[in-house]
């Protein structure tokens, strides 16, 4: 059980709250030979979800959910080094409540997240064991989406200051699809390199999104929030003696959505990173870089207005990841 008081300095009396959860469940996993290469795997996970909670403001909530999950698969191995595998699944993310009384009265409890996942795999080793490789193909059904969402209060009357009333709800539906991918490559005794690559696409099949004028916006086909359509990592490892190594990796990401209750999205970027590595008995001396090539990195971005000198007309704000940094480290093992 969770108990928070706030003390207000401003405000006639305090706000409390008692928050309190039971989670029971039961699971187990079996995995069967069928033949001498083919296994079938099989899943379940039943659990029973309780939450109490009531603060000094009136407000009561108590969500009770029996929820199911579990998986269904084939591993068929190729031989000793590979093997491929098909897989169905599904989990889920129970429900909740919003406790901010800003929020609508309608929007102050959500349901349950469910999603189906149907995906095909390889995994292995190639060219007599330098090249380490697993990929797979993935579709995911998403019911109930809970979707993280905001909306911006601003009395001018009463304060210039913008307030953010977050809140989480339900998006009745979406897809998602994609590849992922991770190799690891000996070139020669000294080089070695590794790449990981995922491609995505995503949307909401169903959405009407609510603002807190009551307003609906359709957001059917958009993409979902924080879902970049690429991201990679590729790089290498080069052993320059026995006390010496260099490591340098690029790291990039499409444009992605901030949120799902804006159309405010971030920039691509490509990172240029590295690091040369001396090793001295347990000890590793590093000088390193990051984002070397000094690119703008946008992590968070909001809608709203904020400048009086524009009437408090309604834009874009940005939070901006670390610029090019330049340092050097010492580890020790022991």
């Amino acid at each position: 059980a969770f108990d928070l008081t706030r003390e207000y300095t401003f405000a006639e009396s305090d706000f409390s709250s008692r928050y309190d959860t039971r989670n029971v469940a039961i699971y187990g996993q079996l995995d069967q030979p069928l033949t001498e290469k083919l296994t079938a795997i099989a899943g379940l996970r039943f659990e029973n979800y309780q939450a109490d909670y009531d603060d000094s403001e009136g407000f009561t909530a108590n969500p009770e959910e029996d929820l199911v999950g579990g998986k269904l698969g084939l591993e068929y191995q190729i031989d000793n080094t590979r093997l491929v595998y098909a897989l169905v699944s599904r989990g889920y993310k129970p429900g909740g409540f919003n406790a901010n009384d800003e929020v609508p009265e309608d929007r102050r409890e959500f349901e349950s997240e469910s999603m189906w996942n149907f995906e095909i795999g390889l995994k292995g080793s190639f060219l007599d064991g330098r090249l380490i490789a697993q990929a797979a193909l993935f579709y995911q059904d998403r019911e109930d989406i809970q979707a993280k969402q905001y909306f911006a209060v601003q009395d001018l009357e009463v304060s210039p200051v913008t307030r953010f009333v977050d809140f989480i709800d339900n998006a009745a539906s979406g897809s998602n699809y994609g590849l992922e991918t991770e190799l690891q490559y000996a070139a020669s005794d000294k080089l070695s390199l590794f790449a990981a690559i995922g491609l995505l696409q995503t949307e909401f099949d169903d959405f009407e999104y609510f603002d807190a004028d009551g307003n609906s916006i359709s957001k059917n086909g958009r993409d979902q929030a924080h879902a970049p359509n690429y991201q990679y990592v590729v790089g290498g490892n080069y052993l320059i003696s026995p006390k010496w190594m260099l490591r340098v990796d690029a790291e990039g990401k499409d444009r992605f959505y901030f949120s799902d209750s804006h159309d405010q999205q971030s920039d691509a970027y490509d990172l240029i990173n590295a690091r040369l590595s001396y090793f001295f008995n347990n000890w590793e001396f590093s000088l390193w870089g990051r984002n070397l090539n000094d690119a703008e990195v946008q992590t968070r971005g909001f809608e709203f207005g904020n400048d009086p000198r524009d009437g408090y007309t309604s834009k874009a704000y940005y939070q901006l990841g670390e610029p090019r940094l330049i340092g050097i480290s010492a580890n020790l093992q022991f």
